[in-house]
């Protein structure tokens, strides 16, 4: 549906679309304050139409999936290999099977056997400890948690 042929049913459409309350957006296209005549504009079948066209656009455009992410991945990956970028490629085609799920990102943390060296009572303190630093509030005190 095109703009609404009347100006001011189409600035207020578009200040509805945008989260304007009735009577803000009534005031905005420019008529005179009426609660009313706010609600029944809204009742309007062809505005009531275009508020719904320009949400579904603006969440059509806003809106990223898993397939929006993994074709821009691809029209990387296809760039890289035009341009002999092999290792970009590879890393377009790494992204591609994280965001399907087909690639898993596993990384040890540490050096092997790093925690053999405590006793049980030394690593749940260790774990504890770890615990409160990843919970911790940007306004906490780093001191006070521990």
């Amino acid at each position: 549906m095109p703009p609404l042929r009347n100006g001011r049913q189409e600035i207020y459409a578009q200040a509805i679309a945008k989260g304007e309350t009735q009577i803000v957006a009534h005031a905005k296209a420019g008529y005179e304050p009426d609660d009313g005549n706010a609600s029944r504009l809204t009742g309007n079948h062809r505005v009531k139409q275009r508020i719904r066209e320009i949400q579904s656009a603006a969440v059509d455009l806003t809106q990223v999936t898993v397939a929006s992410l993994v074709a821009a991945a691809d029209e990387l990956r296809r760039l890289a290999i035009e341009h002999k970028q092999i290792s970009a490629g590879v890393a377009a085609i790494k992204e591609m099977g994280i965001l399907t799920g087909l690639r898993i990102d596993r990384r040890e943390v540490g050096a092997p056997g790093e925690f053999d060296r405590l006793s049980d009572e030394e690593l749940m303190k260790f774990i504890d400890g770890e615990v409160l630093t990843l919970i911790q509030l940007p306004d906490d005190d780093p001191d006070e948690a521990r």
